[in-house]
């Protein structure tokens, strides 16, 4: 940032325009995939506790939006006995999973895990596409779910 400033450059770190950008092409894959939405949730929940790695955008907002969904799900039916309970046992046990996916997410644009942790800064960088080359934290997770599906 420093060096950004020294050289005159007063351009924006992000882009609101590519953020903006980036959330409708989310929007689109999520409508023309709708079978991998079960994926991402599953892949979500088998790497519960996997902070090294990458974690494509897709598959991040994918799991995030579901999870959201299911609790908007509960928040509704909460008067039903024991909702109240599954309600507050599940936000329980989404902490570690979503740290975990929060820094794999980081990891594919090239960031230190951590940087998920500053709440708006974090949820911004989420928006950005990753690095389709590998990187320091492993290969693009685009690419390892291309040769699993060619595999398979």
């Amino acid at each position: 940032y420093l060096k950004r400033q020294e050289r005159g450059d007063q351009s924006p770190l992000i882009d609101p325009a590519i953020i903006g950008k980036s959330f409708q092409d989310l929007f689109q894959q999520l409508l023309k995939n709708p079978d991998k939405l079960i994926q991402a949730q599953v892949d979500f929940w088998k790497n519960y506790a996997k902070f090294s790695g990458r974690t494509s955008r897709y598959d991040f907002w994918t799991a995030w939006l579901l999870n959201l969904l299911l609790f908007l799900i509960l928040h509704e039916i909460r008067f039903l006995p024991y909702i109240s309970f599954i309600d507050n046992l599940l936000s329980w046990l989404l902490i570690l999973p979503g740290l975990a996916i929060g820094f794999r997410r980081m990891h594919d644009i090239e960031k230190p895990g951590w940087y998920f942790l500053i709440p708006v800064y974090g949820f911004m960088l989420s928006t950005i596409s990753g690095n389709p080359r590998r990187n320091k934290y492993g290969q693009d997770p685009k690419l390892e779910r291309l040769y699993e599906e060619r595999k398979g």
